[in-house]
């Protein structure tokens, strides 16, 4: 556990009628005890001091969890299929984030006709594409004194810019169904990891299952897929006439194969984890520094 002395107090929890940093473990009646880090100018290099950090409960929680969720998935099948409907919901989420962000009206919804979910996506529309471009405009503005807001939206508006006019807002569409999963898996995890902004201990757990089983998903799809050819061939077939996502992305984007496909988003699976805990030592201090600024 980190030295009181030393620690910035970026993470903290309310326990009964007190408040709790989650990394060092200190205790006060009031959350303004608790003063915001000073912010960093730049992402420095990993220490022995900055990995100690990373609470070794989460790891727990992590490593528990993780054979947990193999376990229900093996074993309890409905259990797991709450777990899966959940990961369609955040699927089909991915999609209509990315249409939304680029100018084209999309609708998510379940398909209670083939199972999973289906989103409907329409034609770009130009008000949607002003809009998209205003907002974060109008967010710089707000916070013009601030100086890594401003340069988030100019990188905000550059990346949306750049992906309507070279297209690759489809491709990137398309692949953010399962980045969607992963995204939420990532979420989980970190909630899992960090243990923040929960009010039973249980929710910890919960975290650690839900984001194991949702990243799962995704890994037993694109394992299938590469090491099964029956599994293949019914991903070939599509549904309700609609290509699946990796066969869209294999055919109409890239020119590979599906299992190429599968393969990459093995390796996004792979990087979920890693990128938690890196968020958890670098970007949670620094975005608590910048929420200081505001």
């Amino acid at each position: 556990m980190t030295d009181p002395s030393h620690c910035t107090h970026a993470s903290i929890r309310r326990m009964g009628g007190t408040w709790v940093c989650n990394a060092c473990g200190l205790e006060t009646s009031s959350a303004a005890a608790f003063q915001a880090p000073t912010a960093p100018t730049s992402f420095t290099a990993p220490t022995a001091g900055r990995w100690s950090q990373v609470p070794i409960e989460g790891l727990v929680v992590w490593a528990v969890t993780l054979v947990a969720s193999v376990v229900v998935a093996w074993l309890l099948p409905f259990v797991h299929f709450i777990f899966s409907t959940f990961g369609v919901l955040c699927h089909e989420i991915g999609h209509t984030v990315i249409a939304l962000a680029t100018g084209h009206l999309a609708i998510p919804s379940f398909d209670l006709l083939h199972g999973g979910g289906v989103t409907a996506i329409f034609d770009r529309s130009m008000w949607l594409v002003a809009l998209d471009l205003a907002i974060p405009c109008l967010i710089a503005y707000r916070y013009r004194q601030v100086r890594t807001i401003l340069i988030a939206c100019a990188a905000l508006v550059a990346v949306l810019v750049l992906l309507m006019l070279t297209g690759w807002d489809v491709p990137l569409g398309v692949e953010m169904g399962h980045g969607g999963q992963l995204v939420a898996a990532g979420i989980c995890l970190y909630q899992a990891l960090a243990g923040t902004n929960v009010v039973s201990p249980a929710e910890r757990w919960i975290y650690g299952l839900l984001g194991w089983s949702v990243g799962m998903d995704v890994v037993t799809l694109a394992w299938s897929l590469i090491h099964d050819p029956d599994a293949l061939a019914t991903y070939y077939e599509g549904k309700g006439g609609i290509d699946n996502d990796f066969v869209k992305l294999a055919e109409d984007s890239f020119n590979c194969s599906v299992a190429a496909v599968a393969w990459v988003n093995l390796l996004f699976c792979a990087l979920v984890p890693v990128i938690v805990v890196l968020w958890f030592l670098y970007v949670r201090p620094w975005l608590a520094a910048v929420r200081s600024e505001l």
